[in-house]
């Protein structure tokens, strides 16, 4: 009886210390796994969504509207004055001043004018020197207007966005899904169970199985400037390990690899690793149970290594983690630099 108050006073107490944190978005769960020494782990993860939240947050978003481009730094622009060659100029870059340099009229502000407004400005400039100028301006490099998208696609990468693109569009831009051949046939490389799209760091409520297989059209959500979107691999045998370590990569999944395997793959702790905070993201993004392992005590023996499983994400922290968004915050970045097709690390290689 004390030990089952004791255990009770305890997650009462992590609950309301997290829920503190983010009420909305992130609340602890016991997972019952009995594999784990359940009094040697923390066990916590996003509050799972119910189907009718979903739908109402799925129609929030599909009213969303990305506002008209505007030029933004570092866009790059081609510059073309009717009949007059050499005064036009391709690939300008927008600078930190705002500004592009033009043949003859010099620097013209364009930062935050849309492209019409750009057009018009450089027009007037050249009514000094040109009868009825005639000026076409031309975004090749959407900086401040892209998506990126990653994994199993025909071109991954970062890609401009046009207003009114949803989900679907990005996808067929990028070649739409990858496939393979499995014993002479045609097969599907995208695990569309475990893709996943973030938006301002939190993970978005929609499903690729609907939107692909099922055709629920409410799943394709219109894009939004820095949208991110992930397509993981139907053959993903790998593990991923991020953060404080001198190799961040994706590493070959082997039976029975546990978390001492992974930061032995990785070369270790970098200076300020936070040893006793190492999270395991068990799930994939868009469906995550979170797991906090205390490496210090594995080392001693007052815990059990942690047993890996294929997908799992191995994060060593620098910085406290208060909640799930805190989280995806601090993994967002590597998952943003890393494709995983390239960087599969085996340990036979490493050898």
């Amino acid at each position: 009886m004390y030990k089952m108050t004791r255990c009770t006073i305890y997650i009462l107490f992590v609950s309301l210390f997290l829920g503190c944190a983010d009420r909305e978005r992130f609340v602890p769960h016991i997972v019952d796994s009995p594999e784990m020494d359940k009094a040697a782990y923390t066990f916590v993860g996003a509050r799972p969504r119910t189907e009718q939240q979903v739908v109402e947050q799925l129609r929030e978003l599909q009213k969303v509207r990305m506002e008209p481009y505007t030029i933004g730094m570092s866009d790059v622009l081609d510059v073309e004055v009717y009949n007059e060659t050499e005064l036009s100029s391709t690939n300008l870059t927008v600078r930190t001043d705002g500004c592009i340099s033009l043949p003859l009229v010099g620097d013209i502000e364009v930062m935050e004018l849309s492209v019409s407004e750009a057009t018009a400005k450089v027009e007037k400039a050249y009514e000094k020197y040109l009868v009825e100028p005639r000026v076409t301006i031309n975004p090749v490099q959407m900086k401040s207007g892209s998506y990126t998208i990653l994994g199993k696609v025909g071109s991954s990468g970062t890609y401009p966005i046009s207003s009114q693109m949803t989900l679907l569009d990005a996808i067929a831009t990028a070649g739409g899904f990858r496939t393979g051949m499995f014993r002479g046939n045609t097969v599907e490389m995208a695990d569309l169970e475990n893709s996943y799209i973030v938006r301002d760091g939190k993970t978005l409520p929609v499903s690729f199985v609907k939107l692909i297989r099922e055709h629920d059209m409410l799943h394709n959500i219109p894009l939004l400037p820095g949208d991110y979107i992930y397509i993981p691999s139907t053959r993903n045998q790998e593990i991923y390990v991020f953060g404080a370590v001198p190799s961040a990569a994706a590493y070959a999944y082997r039976d029975n690899m546990t978390v001492s395997h992974a930061v032995t793959y990785s070369g270790g702790f970098k200076v300020g690793a936070r040893k006793k905070d190492i999270r395991i993201v068990r799930g994939g993004l868009s469906n995550p149970v979170v797991f906090t392992v205390n490496y210090p005590k594995i080392l001693d023996g007052q815990m059990l290594d942690f047993k890996l499983k294929p997908g799992d994400i191995v994060y060593v922290p620098q910085t406290h983690i208060a909640n799930w968004n805190d989280l995806i915050s601090q993994i967002m970045p590597t998952f943003e630099t890393l494709d995983y097709a390239g960087v599969t690390n085996n340990e036979e290689s490493r050898r």
